[in-house]
């Protein structure tokens, strides 16, 4: 169970699909702060980032989100199913669209689960 609520970080180049995302991880009860990697500049501190790495900017961004902040639990949401330059990332989920609410619910669950649990062993 989540204890406190997940900043979700979420990085998608379609505006539409941005927006339902941004909207379902909101009703799911997580904060969704979303991303324009066109506009650059740094994100403010989350706790999972969700990406949609199939664009070029997309995927550099989160590469180099990943290199400054290694522990940053992800979950790739693609039109790509799974492979290695997308393992690279090294997703805790990897979500394929057209997706279910269920199943980014599980995936997000997950990714603030490890969240939490290095938050724990943190404070320990």
């Amino acid at each position: 169970m989540v204890l406190s609520v997940t900043r979700v970080l979420i990085v998608e180049p379609d505006r539409e699909v941005r927006t339902l995302i941004e909207r379902t991880v909101q009703r799911l009860g997580h904060e969704a702060i979303v991303h324009d990697a066109a506009r650059g500049g740094p994100p403010v501190e989350v706790d999972v980032l969700l990406v949609e790495p199939a664009a070029p900017r997309e995927r550099a961004f989160a590469h180099a989100l990943r290199q400054l902040v290694p522990e940053l639990a992800t979950v790739i949401c693609s039109v790509r199913g799974k492979d290695a330059e997308l393992a690279s990332l090294q997703p805790v989920q990897h979500v394929v669209k057209p997706f279910s609410r269920s199943e980014l619910e599980q995936a997000l669950h997950a990714a603030a689960g490890l969240t939490a649990s290095a938050r724990a062993g943190a404070g320990a």
